[in-house]
């Protein structure tokens, strides 16, 4: 599922270094989003690509599996084997 949104600077604070950004898609609700400014190199739209609300919005639509206190489990490392790719 694909989310299509976009986003609008609404609110700076010079002095916590903060903007308050609004993100909106259709069908789903306005979501404001408090970030900080970015640091050279990035730029205010990288982060506010970065920080859009997917989650939250998918969170809307999909059907959840909520946590239970005290669940347990056991994992095992994966290790990835390189593939060593010649070209043809």
């Amino acid at each position: 599922m694909s989310i299509q949104f976009t986003y609008e600077v609404v609110a700076v604070n010079n002095a916590t270094q903060t903007m308050t950004v609004k993100y909106t898609a259709v069908n789903y609700p306005d979501i404001n989003v408090e970030l900080s400014y970015p640091v050279v190199p990035d730029t205010v739209q990288l982060l506010a690509h970065a920080s859009a609300p997917l989650n939250q919005w998918r969170a809307l639509t999909n059907q959840l599996n909520l946590p239970v206190v005290g669940e347990k489990g056991n994992g095992v490392e994966v290790n990835i084997v390189p593939v060593n790719l010649t070209p043809l």
